[in-house]
């Protein structure tokens, strides 16, 4: 008994110094580098987004984090609140790697229970 007891303190012990490195890594993630900070321009840039929120903008920690690498492709989706001056809503965030760099895909702002599509380009 004192052999399992050892054992799952062991384990234990060595999931809680393990568990913030992945946690860690994870935020150094293409999404998190790349895709992120290229979404949060976009939706400052937007005049469809500073009429329904407001011009100034603050962005959430992001909920839903997923992407997936192939070789040279990959894909990710992420979704993340957004609270402006004059209201706050969720963006909902796709992108795609070609060839080793990554695009965004789309952006979509909920807010009132409305989607808003945000130009990518």
């Amino acid at each position: 008994m004192q052999r399992i007891a050892r054992f799952v303190l062991i384990v234990g012990a060595g999931i809680a110094i393990v568990w913030p490195t992945i946690v860690h890594m994870e935020r150094k993630s293409p999404l998190h580098l790349v895709v992120k900070p290229a979404a949060e321009d976009r939706v400052r840039a937007s005049a469809v987004v500073r009429s329904l929120l407001g011009d100034q903008m603050s962005f959430g920690s992001e909920d839903g984090f997923h992407y997936s690498l192939g070789g040279p492709t990959g894909s990710g989706e992420y979704s993340s609140s957004v609270h402006g001056s004059k209201a706050k809503g969720d963006l909902d965030v796709t992108a795609k790697e070609t060839d080793s760099i990554w695009h965004l895909d789309s952006i979509t702002l909920v807010i009132n229970d409305k989607s808003v599509p945000i130009p990518i380009e």
